[in-house]
Order: C-alpha cells, then sequence, then structure tokens
C-alpha cells in the first residue's frame, strides 16, 4: 500500500486519540452542560453562512454571463460543499465544475474559471483572519506572524498575477513546453483558452470577496456561539482568529474534511487561553 493512501488515516488517528485523552464521561458531560439557546442562535447563524457562500459563487457566475438562477447555484454549492466535507483538503468541493458544465453545456476550461475564483476568494478571506490571528499571538507564538502573512501576500499576488491571460501565458507556456505530455497538448491549450474566455476583471470580484469575509466571519461566529454553549470562555476576537488558523490547518490534505488535525490545532491554541 502506498504511503497516500495512509495520509487520510492520519486525521482520524489523531481524533480518535483526542477523544480517548479527553474522555468519553468528560465529553458526554459537557454535552449535558450545555446552553440549548445559544445552539438555536447558532443554528440560525448556520443558515446565513450556508446561504452567502452560494451569493458569492452567484455572483462571480453573473459577472461571466452565465445566467443561472439562483437556487441552481445554491444546490450545486451545497452538492460541492458535501463532496468537500468527504474528501482531504477538501478537493472534492471542485465537483462543482462537472455538474456546472452540465447545466450551461461549456467545456470544461470554461466552467473552471468561476469555481478557481471562488476557491481563491475562500482561501483569501481565510488567510485574512488567520494573519489577525497570528498578529493578536505574537507575543504568545512569535514564529506564527511570518508565514501567515507570506501565504496572504502570495495567494494576493497569485491571483493579480494570473488574472491576466497574457501573463499567465508567459509562466505556464513553459509548463506547457516542457512538462505536459505530447498526447494531453491540445487539450491543455483548449482548456487553458476556455479558462480565460470570460474571466472577470478583478474590480469586479471585490464584492464577492466582502461577501466571503462576511461568509466566514458568520462561520467563525457561528463556531464562537457552540463554544459558548459548552461555556469555552475566550474573547470573540481571539476565538473566530484561532477557528481560521485551525481551518488553514485542516486544509492539509492528510485527513478527510480536517478532521483531527482541525481539533488538535484548536487543543493547542485556545489551549493557550
Amino acid at each position: 500500500m502506498k504511503w497516500r493512501k495512509l495520509l487520510p488515516v492520519i486525521g482520524i488517528l489523531i481524533f480518535v486519540y483526542l477523544v480517548i485523552k479527553i474522555g468519553i464521561n468528560d465529553i458526554i458531560n459537557s454535552f449535558i452542560g450545555l446552553n440549548v439557546y445559544y445552539l438555536l442562535l447558532a443554528l440560525f447563524i448556520s443558515i446565513i453562512s450556508i446561504i452567502l457562500p452560494a451569493i458569492k459563487w452567484w455572483m462571480i457566475l453573473k459577472e461571466q454571463n452565465i445566467n443561472l438562477d439562483f437556487l441552481t447555484i445554491f444546490k450545486l454549492d451545497l452538492i460541492g460543499t458535501f463532496y468537500g466535507m468527504l474528501t482531504p483538503g477538501r478537493v472534492g468541493n471542485l465537483i462543482r465544475i462537472s455538474y456546472l458544465r452540465d447545466k450551461i453545456k461549456k467545456h470544461i476550461g470554461f466552467c473552471t474559471t468561476s469555481v478557481i475564483l471562488d476557491k481563491l476568494l475562500d482561501l483569501l478571506s481565510m488567510f485574512a483572519f488567520a494573519s489577525i490571528g497570528a498578529l493578536l499571538l505574537l507575543s504568545k507564538i512569535s514564529g506564527l506572524i511570518l508565514p501567515i502573512v507570506l501565504l496572504l501576500f502570495s495567494l494576493i499576488f497569485c491571483t493579480i498575477f494570473f488574472s491576466n491571460k497574457n501573463r499567465s501565458k508567459f509562466v505556464l507556456g513553459i509548463v506547457y513546453k516542457f512538462f505536459v505530455p505530447k498526447k494531453y497538448k491540445r487539450i491543455a491549450k483548449e482548456s487553458f483558452h476556455e479558462f480565460y474566455e470570460n474571466f472577470p476583471k478583478l474590480r469586479y470580484l471585490f464584492i464577492p470577496f466582502i461577501i466571503a469575509l462576511l461568509s466566514y466571519l458568520a462561520y467563525y461566529t457561528l463556531t464562537f456561539v457552540v463554544a459558548l454553549a459548552f461555556s469555552i470562555n475566550v474573547p470573540y476576537i481571539y476565538f473566530i482568529t484561532l477557528v481560521a488558523l485551525a481551518g488553514i490547518i485542516s486544509i492539509l490534505p492528510i485527513t478527510v474534511a480536517g478532521i483531527g488535525t482541525r481539533e488538535a490545532s484548536l487543543v493547542v491554541l485556545l489551549g493557550l487561553f
């Protein structure tokens, strides 16, 4: 068995270890003492956190002149979220490309654009919150801020750089020439041009980016409210930005849906308080 096949198991083992380490009885007792009113509030916030990502993707598609009704986009987004939860690194979310292609009857390269942009805005939002968290923890973990900020600016740079077709053609042309097998060159070339066929200008992505920020703010707030239900007392701004840091760690493709790595990260980060 190849070692890559074992990677998704690592997070499960970490999760099982945490459960054993904490103790089943302590976990059950924490559920017995939870505050139901906070859970009801969390349920309301969860509805917002589910709708906002669909609005974001819908707006990106509008800029590409892809006019699907919002309910259809909402369903496709939920499908992508479901598959993302079942795959390491949430790569299953990309299945939306296939579903979108079936809906609009366009080539795969064209359908890829909106999904990639959607995920880039998500990553930028996560790193923005995580950067704040790293800054807040500067006095506790001095080496944390630099890699987070560097990754954030790298994402911003890549988004700006590859938004231009000519710049992308120059860089990807090298990959195309030396690394793409001959039998795939035609498909790669067609997909590249389809990807940029109706690429929206960056200034039109500002509002979708704001929605992405609000979406993650709603999700992190939801997590905070659930924590309150369990009487976890950590200041709001610290809590949501630490959850963002844990979320970045959970993206690592070593487990399914970040199980284990996310919990272990939160144990360490929240343990500082």
